[in-house]
Formats: C-alpha cells, structure tokens, sequence
C-alpha cells in the first residue's frame, strides 16, 4: 500500500518544494496534483492487462517500475522534472489500489475475506498519519545534518 504513502508524503512538502524551485504554493503542489491524475489514468490500463495476462504479471511489472519513478522524484533537479517523475509512479502504483480488492478474493474464500478486506481498506487511513510523522523526522533530521 506504498501507493497512498506515496500520495500523502509530498503534502507536508510542498512548501519546502515551493522555496527550493523558487515558485508559487499553487505551482509547488502540480506534482501532488499529477500523482493523482496518474492514479486515475493507471486502473484504465492496468485492470484491462490484469484480466488480459494475470494480476501477477502486472504487479511485477508496475511495482518496480513504480520504484524507479519514486526515485527519479527524489533525484530531480527542476519542478517539472519533478512533476513528471510524480505523474508515472502515480500510474504504476494505481494496480496495488485498483487490483487489491480483487487480488484477496481471488486468493481467500468468501466467508475469510471480512478480515483481509477489512485491513486492505484501512492502511490507507493510517498511512495518512504515517506520512505526517515521516516529515516531523525528516525535518528533525534534516536540521541536524
């Protein structure tokens, strides 16, 4: 579920994002916005392949992909650099929010899905608090280097 950390990590950023590239609040947050947008275009293509080739085959080609992206965000020297390298990990990370769902029925029996899909539908509310206390360390430790 790296998908909706990953969404939710760049928000305490962006003023950060906004001083480093020297623009606007409003520009600094495209790339939040275009991380989105990929995560909206992504179940277009991906759950049509999934059906086509097997979920496995597009979660081992999105997932690493999606972490090749992740790290061109991290390496990017300019706000559209950045913009870009938010908008495809976005896409490839959408399988793991599109095809879950379906993935654990596929894998449990119906009276053993209550738990699995309970659990599946609430990391993406932790993750949100997740994501606030990684940027309080990242601050802090940022400060002290």
């Amino acid at each position: 579920m790296n998908s909706t950390l990953a969404a939710s990590i760049y928000s305490p950023a962006h003023d950060a994002i906004s001083a480093e590239f020297g623009v606007s609040t409003t520009v600094a947050l495209l790339p939040l916005s275009f991380y989105n947008l990929g995560m909206a275009f992504g179940p277009v293509v991906s759950s049509p392949l999934s059906e086509t080739f097997g979920r496995k085959a597009v979660y081992l080609l999105t997932t690493p992909t999606f972490a090749l992206f992740t790290l061109g965000s991290g390496l990017s020297q300019s706000l559209a650099a950045l913009t870009i390298c938010r908008f495809f990990p976005g896409m490839f990370a959408s399988p793991g929010v599109s095809l879950a769902s379906a993935t654990i029925s596929d894998m449990t029996a119906p009276v053993d899905r209550g738990v699995p899909l309970a659990m599946y539908y609430t990391i993406p509310f932790v993750e949100v608090y997740a994501a606030s206390g990684m940027d309080v360390v990242t601050e802090i430790s940022y400060h002290i280097w």
